[in-house]
């Protein structure tokens, strides 16, 4: 039965799935694809369609959707034919569109929630963050569900990975809810990133991009610094001895 409110954005009971879509759209049968024709959408509809489409439930009060605009619409100017991850990527993208974020409420119990990223509980969203892989993260770069990814480094420092990424993504997103958050674990090869999978996607290409091997020592990077400068100690060490022998009083 559902249950109307002021913008019918409804629960959808669906049947079981797996705890989470990235899964679901992997080991679900294979199934007719989603057709939106062109011409004009509503997105309390496109809720709806998708819901039933992915079978999960996809939940939104009131006092979330007074946030966005009084009807939120949209226009396809030609039909649009979506498979499992493509729906929850295209739902995830619409919503976004329009103010609202599409996050994970519980996965056991296949059931997700629109929170506005411009109201109270808008820092919920990066909570909401579920963590998985780069791979998968790479394969859907046009999703906007929030995530978190471990991302281990091979040749670039982590601090200097974060501070150097922080301009690029400084102003991306709004605050609390679609900003891109950076962090370390304070080991020097670990970077983590959370935030809406699209964008963790591109900090992750530009990563992949610049930890490569160095084509030729980097004469102020401290790591390299540090060694050279312990030689330099010993050798001058060394000098210093054997000028005090060479110098001290010999006995008769």
């Amino acid at each position: 039965m559902k249950t109307q409110i002021a913008l019918p954005f409804l629960l959808l009971l669906g049947l079981a799935t797996p705890s989470c879509i990235a899964q679901a759209t992997a080991q679900a049968p294979q199934q007719d694809p989603l057709v939106l024709p062109a011409g004009e959408h509503k997105l309390p509809v496109l809720v709806d369609q998708c819901a039933a489409y992915l079978k999960v439930n996809i939940l939104a009060s009131p006092q979330e959707l007074a946030g966005g605009p009084q009807v939120p619409a949209f226009t396809l100017q030609h039909p649009v034919s979506l498979d499992a991850a493509g729906c929850e990527d295209f739902l995830g993208s619409m919503l976004w569109q329009q103010g609202f974020a599409l996050t994970w409420l519980d996965q056991a119990a296949r059931t997700m929630e629109v929170i506005g990223m411009n109201g109270p509980r808008a820092r919920e969203v990066s909570t909401r963050a579920v963590l998985t892989s780069v791979e998968a993260v790479l394969a859907r770069p046009n999703s906007r569900l929030p995530v978190s990814v471990v991302v281990p480094l091979a040749h670039v420092n982590a601090t200097v990975a974060n501070n150097s990424l922080r301009p690029f993504f400084a102003s991306a997103g709004r605050a609390g809810a679609g900003e891109l958050m950076i962090g370390t674990m304070g080991n020097g090869a670990t970077l983590l990133l959370t935030g809406s999978q699209n964008q963790v996607a591109q900090a992750l290409r530009l990563v992949q991009a610049c930890d490569v091997p160095a084509t030729q020592p980097d004469p102020n990077d401290a790591a390299q610094v540090l060694p050279r400068m312990q030689q330099l100690e010993q050798r001058i060490a060394a000098l210093e001895q054997q000028l005090r022998a060479a110098t001290a009083p010999k006995s008769k």
